[in-house]
């Protein structure tokens, strides 16, 4: 009896051992896994001991690709600080691209590279300058800070020829020469003043820097970035947001006006104000020859921007009687797109003519002054009609008893006008001299015109 009771004990619990086992073992895995994928799918490959080999094959591709994502997954949400739980919604072409990003191990290389580069950048931006309050030298290195004043940063700094500061928060004053790293504050040579960055004012006859915050005087300007603006004979500048006023102004991408006799830029975002305006990326150049009422033909030159352009033409008139007249003009305008993405534009333009009549050139007031109305369909790439109306206002000088000259358009004349200056004489205390002036007179006649030509541009709509 004792001998069947231990048998049936023992059968009892060799029957129950193997699951105890098993599930013992399930959960120490499910403890040391980190997926619950895992977990599962060992638990099933257990219980199911009786299934085919291709069955446990296709369950370990699928964890391989599963693993792949989960890494691409982590990396893109370091690499662009995305959530996760965003992730989990985001559609299946889209994880599709992301599981084609670089693999873990090159984008790890990647991303120590960064971090120790951004850690070399912190090191070397917190070495800060020393202080002092002032700063004397004669020749560098010949002053108070000796051989290593490029390691303080000076409140006032005194230059007899030429100095060389690590920094300035103040004022600098050199009689030739100005060295500084770090400015801010005023800056003012006799020679030049040079610097890698600048917030305040340089003055001088040459001022140089990197990075310009502020403003820039003298007869050569020159700054790689510049948030303000130069003042000068010659200004240079890579990009700038802000305005430049000299007899040449030149950058690389603008934003602000340019104001000068030439004005050269790769692109500009405001108003280049000169003679000569050269905009390469998304400047206006264009060259129109047409009629009018007043010349029988014109030619005219415009370069700029749309907002804003220069002009500069000629004009030839010759009548029936072998009368000729002819003028040399400037002029401004802007023009705008009003249909078809800009195939068709308006515009307005103000022109003025000097006028010689009969002769070559004559140094008398003879005025043509024009205000148009201009439109421009284009007809092909670089080619546009061009037409509009116009309003002439002449103002010319007529000597005393001189011949009259026929008027542009006698039978169009709505305003005529004539008036006389009478300038009386004066004794000059300082020369002793008595001084006399003539009489002049002048005329006045308005009139409303048109215009139609052909334009050659630049490709832009």
């Amino acid at each position: 009896m004792k001998s069947t009771w231990l048998t049936f004990l023992l059968s009892i619990t060799l029957l129950a051992n193997p699951f105890s086992i098993v599930l013992g073992q399930e959960k120490e895995e499910k403890k040391e896994q980190v997926s619950d994928f895992e977990y599962l799918k060992q638990l099933f490959i257990k219980q199911s001991v009786n299934q085919s080999d291709s069955l446990d094959t296709q369950l370990d591709s699928t964890q391989s690709k599963l693993n792949r994502f989960y890494n691409q997954m982590a990396l893109f949400k370091k690499r662009n600080g995305i959530d996760t739980d965003t992730l989990k919604n985001t559609s299946s072409e889209e994880k599709a691209t992301i599981v084609q990003k670089p693999e873990a191990e090159e984008t790890k290389v990647e991303i120590e590279a960064s971090v120790v580069q951004e850690q070399a950048i912190e090191t070397e931006s917190s070495e800060e300058l020393k202080y002092r309050p002032a700063q004397l030298s004669f020749l560098y290195p010949i002053g108070t800070n000796g051989i290593s004043s490029e390691k303080y940063n000076n409140g006032i700094s005194i230059n007899a020829i030429a100095g060389y500061n690590g920094g300035l928060q103040g004022i600098e004053f050199g009689s030739v020469v100005n060295i500084t790293n770090q400015v801010t504050g005023f800056q003012v040579a006799g020679v030049s003043n040079i610097s890698e960055s600048l917030r305040g004012v340089q003055i001088s006859v040459v001022n140089i820097t990197k990075d310009a915050t502020g403003g820039q005087f003298g007869i050569l300007n020159e700054s790689t970035e510049l948030k303000g603006s130069q003042i000068g004979v010659i200004n240079r500048t890579g990009n700038m947001k802000g305005a430049q006023f000299g007899l040449i102004n030149r950058s690389k991408n603008s934003t602000g006006a340019m104001v000068g006799l030439i004005n050269v830029a790769d692109s500009l975002t405001g108003a280049p104000i000169g003679l000569i305006n050269v905009i390469r990326k998304n400047g206006f150049r264009g060259m129109e020859f047409s009629y009018t009422d007043s010349f029988q033909l014109t030619g005219t030159y415009k370069v700029g921007v749309d907002p804003f352009y220069t002009m500069i033409g000629f004009g030839y008139q010759k009548s029936d009687n072998d009368y000729e007249r002819w003028g040399i003009g400037l002029g401004i305008g802007s023009q705008w797109k009003i249909a078809h993405d800009g195939w068709v534009k308006m515009g307005i333009e103000a022109m003025t003519y000097q006028v010689a009549e009969n002769e070559f050139w004559t140094n008398q007031l003879n005025l043509l002054n024009q205000m148009r109305l201009n439109f421009a369909v284009q007809l092909s790439g670089n080619t546009s009609l061009i037409f509009g109306p116009s309003f002439n206002l002449q103002i010319r000088e007529t000597s005393l008893g001189a011949q009259e000259m026929p008027s542009f358009s006698e039978s169009n004349i709505f305003y005529n006008r004539s008036f006389q200056t009478v300038r009386h004489s004066h004794y000059d205390p300082w020369t002793g001299e008595q001084i006399r002036y003539s009489s002049q007179q002048f005329e006045m006649n308005g009139w409303f015109g048109f215009h139609a030509g052909i334009r050659f541009h630049n490709k832009r709509g």
